[in-house]
């Protein structure tokens, strides 16, 4: 976390994260196209982690008998970005992975991309388009988060030039509470340390950052000295909610990040500000 007590930011202008919105909901379809077997569509329920089919043997995601079909999936979302003038927006690895075939990407590859479903939540939330700010505990549900975004091969247009961002202290609120938690995954490590003088300084460091926060209305108003996981202490979960937990708090801070000016492009936006 920053020692710097306050920061300064900029918002980006609202055009320009509705932009970016899209661009990210085309890469989060063609990771769930990447993981469905038909290479069609896009499978529910979207959360921010997907497990592969387990009978697949390893290999390339999206493998299926009509690699045709699947080709012109995967590059009809590029056309319409290019369509709708976002080309100026997209990042060249949103442009390869967006251009190349159904089944380029091996299975962890495309596993790791349907994260991006996470950062998207930021931006989505930082529009407006979600009655209230996602919990940073379990992950977004991806089909509802898409329902609210254009359509492939719809008019882009009128959503850009309407948008409108939240209030920007609200944003820059939603900013620290997300450093906060992507700090705390970071601090795990140090709290199952064998020195038990490391435990102890890491336990201090927690219990201070977790009372500021509740002081500042950051987090809820609970006696408690860590953050809660479905109302449970952050370190009694398992190791695989861990992996969870750290991959939202990291997507939806270099989401917010970004919205709040920090790093010149989407692929610059620094880890700590």
């Amino acid at each position: 976390m920053s020692d710097d007590e306050f920061i300064e930011i900029v918002t980006r202008p609202a055009a320009e994260v509705a932009r970016r919105a899209i661009i990210l909901s085309a890469v989060c379809r063609r990771a769930f196209l990447e993981l469905s077997d038909a290479g069609e569509g896009v499978a529910p329920p979207l959360t921010g982690h997907v497990g592969g089919d387990p009978d697949d043997g390893g290999g390339r995601a999206g493998d299926d008998d009509d690699g045709a079909g699947d080709v012109g999936e995967g590059f009809d979302l590029l056309a319409w970005l290019l369509d709708e003038g976002l080309s100026d927006d997209l990042t060249p690895d949103e442009v390869s992975l967006l251009r190349a075939p159904l089944g380029a990407l091996d299975r962890d590859e495309a596993e790791g991309l349907t994260w991006t479903v996470e950062a998207l939540t930021g931006l989505v939330w930082a529009l407006g388009l979600l009655p209230a700010p996602p919990a940073f505990d379990r992950p977004t549900d991806g089909e509802a988060l898409l329902s609210v975004l254009p359509e492939p091969e719809s008019p882009t247009g009128t959503f850009c030039r309407e948008a409108r961002l939240r209030d920007e202290t609200e944003i820059a609120a939603a900013r620290d509470e997300a450093e906060i938690w992507d700090w705390r995954a970071g601090l795990q490590p140090e709290l199952r340390h064998p020195d038990r003088s490391r435990q102890r300084d890491a336990r201090e460091a927690l219990a201070d950052v977790v009372a500021e926060a509740r002081d500042s209305g950051l987090l809820p108003p609970l006696p408690a000295t860590d953050l809660l996981v479905s109302g449970e202490p952050y370190a009694t979960v398992d190791d695989d909610a861990l992996v969870t937990l750290a991959a939202i708090a990291s997507h939806r801070l270099h989401a917010l990040n970004w919205v709040c000016g920090f790093g010149e492009t989407w692929d610059t936006v620094p880890d700590e500000v």
